[in-house]
């Protein structure tokens, strides 16, 4: 339960909070570009080492930490609570769902050694697995190459309203 109030709390702030989406990057609030900054020429450039709007690093490794110990707790993944945390800390939402997927990756591959050593994995999941495999590879490759197509104050309140939507039903079936 205690899962799905803060992915609730976590989406309906991120609605509050909306604010239009930089085009030269994630910029904390009220602070300097921090993100990769794009040249007149089009090309992309490393953030300024030098820049201290980042949030800070153990502030985003305690913030990991508790998102874990959550997620945890509740057998929940670790985007669903992530990403619309991050996004709270000024993350653009793409920056925000590349750190969840990353997050999603750290999780599944350990998980997934696990739950196939197990003798209780059958055939029909061995048989499977090729095809999940090419079938998320591909949509990763999709998804990827059309990821700038996508409006980011669009993907945003997306994320935020599947946030809530998916807390709302979530807290609606514990009743």
């Amino acid at each position: 339960m205690l899962l799905y109030l803060v992915v609730l709390a976590s989406g309906v702030s991120a609605l509050v909070l909306m604010r239009p989406a930089r085009p030269t990057g994630n910029k904390a609030r009220g602070g300097k570009d921090w993100a990769r900054r794009t040249t007149a020429t089009g090309a992309t450039t490393a953030p300024d080492p030098s820049d201290t709007c980042a949030p800070a690093p153990a502030l985003l490794a305690l913030i990991g930490f508790g998102t874990a110990v959550i997620c945890a707790a509740t057998r929940a993944g670790g985007p669903v609570l992530v990403v619309p945390v991050l996004m709270l800390l000024g993350f653009a939402p793409r920056t925000a769902v590349g750190m969840g997927l990353l997050d999603f990756v750290a999780i599944a591959i350990p998980s997934a050694i696990g739950y196939l050593a197990s003798p209780a994995i059958g055939g029909a999941v061995w048989a499977l697995l090729p095809l999940a495999l090419v079938a998320h590879g591909a949509g990763v490759v999709v998804g990827s190459a059309n990821a700038h197509r996508i409006n980011a104050d669009v993907l945003k309140a997306v994320v935020a309203a599947g946030s809530i939507l998916v807390a709302l039903i979530k807290l609606a079936g514990m009743l």
